[in-house]
């Protein structure tokens, strides 16, 4: 799990915008087959920063200057109520097992393997004008996530460190060894309740899934089209998963639906409703073989 400082794409001019997404496409090239994005959304915590204000109103004798500190405060109240959204955003993959590998490596390989990920990730991204945060203890900021992603509401009552404390606290009243500790107690969340189709509830906070699939938005979109979902509020995250299909089954399927609908359209008249579905159909298959064909991969 990589973590990327993101930019601003919109207010980019467009030969910037065509160089990152020519940038970007390089890298996905080259990136592990199963790729995840994600938008981790939550509320800012604007208290210290009103707090440094208040502090300095404290200390302010010109009457003018205070007027105008005031009214900041009232415009920091105001937007914090509707609009204080801080956002990260995450890269995330899978480690995908090398043929041949010996029994009892396999950890260690999988370690090597992803750290090496990581490393042509954050190589490629930086061509986009995005940097990557590598963090000191890599265990203890992966816990501070999954925490931050799995606990929202605890998150927003108990910072991390607080939560480590409470379980160090925990094990050691109850005298058990604290270096047996699973790491999944520092962000595991209290209670889950599975049992309603329509949402879960986890320690109290009700969540809700939507899921686009693959043929629910349009083949052609304007660049910056995720930035509506990705803008969309408090509380809503945006997941996205990449799967990279292996190009010669995918030439061969294509291959195979194409004779097909072109062995139906000979036997259907072109006045017929069924005429322009598979017309349509035929021509997206060879627009997909041509771009196949062309050093392109298949998502």
């Amino acid at each position: 799990m990589v973590e990327i400082v993101p930019i601003n794409f919109l207010l980019r001019s467009a030969r910037e915008q065509r160089s990152i997404i020519y940038s970007f496409v390089s890298y996905l090239k080259i990136a592990p087959v199963k790729c995840q994005f994600k938008a981790l959304t939550r509320r800012a915590d604007i208290n210290r920063h009103i707090e440094t204000v208040r502090k300095e109103l404290e200390h302010e004798t010109d009457e003018r200057c205070r007027l105008l500190q005031e009214d900041y405060l009232e415009l920091i109240d105001q937007l914090g109520s509707r609009e204080a959204i801080t956002r990260r955003f995450f890269l995330i993959f899978e480690h995908e097992p090398h043929p041949g590998t010996k029994r009892g490596q396999e950890e260690e390989d999988a370690i090597a393997s992803l750290q090496t990920a990581a490393h042509t990730a954050a190589n490629y991204l930086r061509q986009c004008g995005n940097e990557v945060l590598f963090h000191g203890d890599e265990d203890n900021s992966t816990c501070e996530v999954l925490y931050n992603i799995l606990c929202r509401k605890g998150c927003s009552e108990h910072p991390f460190s607080e939560k480590i404390q409470d379980v160090l606290a925990e094990y050691m009243a109850e005298g058990r060894a604290l270096n047996s500790i699973p790491s999944n107690e520092f962000y595991s969340p209290d209670s889950i309740d599975f049992t309603h189709g329509r949402y879960i509830c986890i320690d109290g906070l009700y969540y809700s899934y939507l899921l686009v699939p693959s043929d629910g938005y349009k083949a052609q979109v304007p660049a910056g089209w995720l930035s509506l979902l990705v803008n969309a509020g408090d509380g809503i995250d945006l997941d996205i998963y990449l799967s990279r299909q292996p190009k010669d089954r995918m030439i061969r399927k294509l291959g195979q639906q194409l004779r097909i609908n072109r062995s139906k359209i000979k036997e259907t008249s072109d006045t017929n409703t069924d005429f322009d579905d598979l017309d349509g159909a035929i021509r997206s298959g060879y627009f997909l073989k041509n771009g196949l064909t062309s050093n392109e991969d298949f998502y």
